[in-house]
């Protein structure tokens, strides 16, 4: 019998998959509910997954005070790397949704019930890199006006109009948000239509050791500069150029806001 097979002839025994970071990655398999897993190992990078996920089932991130609730999943996904961890600890774990909406509404509906767990539990709002920090509807919009989740960060207090929603949807929107170490990352894009005529949406929920994807983000960025520099790039100089657009881009996007009447937030 095929793993998936197995599992969704055990999915009806089960009510949830229980999963945290932090811990070895055989150990919370195991702990998780799932019956079987699909294991992989690439050079040390570990992974167990499982898809095609009963409906019924729910996903429960279960660290105390940052509790996280999905439903309707298609996939479920724990990783480490033996390099940095020889005890195998779960160093980020993926949430894929199964995203079958009939509309646009119901699809933004699903998504700010997944924002309030968020926002009513421990998590503090994070933000990508140094993006600028606006609340309202300027934390959708870029330097001319329009929408582009990209420009800013999204405000996860925002309450958007469902016309705001479909036009932001069609470049996509990152929510973040960070606690006790963790750095969880809510994904939702409209990626088409069906032939029945509503949406095709993704939407998946990254949670990751912050501290390491932060590592990791930063040895991307170095290899990155170290190739572009052996091909004769003055990376030093590219680098200060992005700095000095970036920082122009933030003021221009904090003055916008405040014209517009919302917020421009701390570090």
């Amino acid at each position: 019998m095929s793993a998936i097979a197995y599992f969704k002839a055990k999915g009806a025994q089960m009510s949830d998959i229980r999963f945290d970071l932090g811990k070895n990655i055989v150990e919370t398999a195991r702990q998780s509910g799932v019956p079987v897993f699909t294991s992989s190992n690439v050079n040390g990078y570990i992974s167990y997954s499982v898809n095609d996920i009963p409906p019924q089932l729910t996903a429960l991130y279960t660290r105390p005070g940052y509790e996280i609730q999905w439903r309707q999943l298609f996939a479920f996904t724990l990783y480490t790397d033996k390099k940095r961890f020889e005890d195998l600890l779960v160093e980020s774990a993926v949430l894929q949704h199964r995203a079958d909406f009939k509309s646009h509404a119901e699809a933004k509906a699903f998504v700010e019930q997944t924002i309030a767990q968020f926002t009513q539990g421990r998590w503090k709002r994070a933000y990508p890199g140094d993006v600028a920090r606006l609340t309202g509807r300027s934390s959708i919009l870029d330097e001319q006006g329009e929408i582009n989740s990209y420009a800013a960060s999204p405000d996860p207090a925002y309450a958007m109009s469902l016309e705001d929603w479909t036009e932001l949807m069609r470049l996509g929107a990152n929510w973040y948000w960070s606690g006790d170490g963790i750095l969880a990352k809510l994904n939702a894009s409209a990626i088409g239509t069906k032939r029945n005529g509503s949406p095709m949406y993704q939407l998946a929920i990254d949670f990751d050791i912050e501290k390491i994807l932060d590592e990791t983000l930063k040895k991307d960025e170095q290899y990155r500069m170290k190739s572009l520099a052996k091909n004769g790039v003055d990376t030093a100089k590219l680098m200060k150029e992005n700095k000095e657009k970036q920082a122009a881009r933030k003021k221009i996007l904090e003055e916008n806001a405040i014209k517009r009447g919302d917020k421009v937030l701390g570090d």
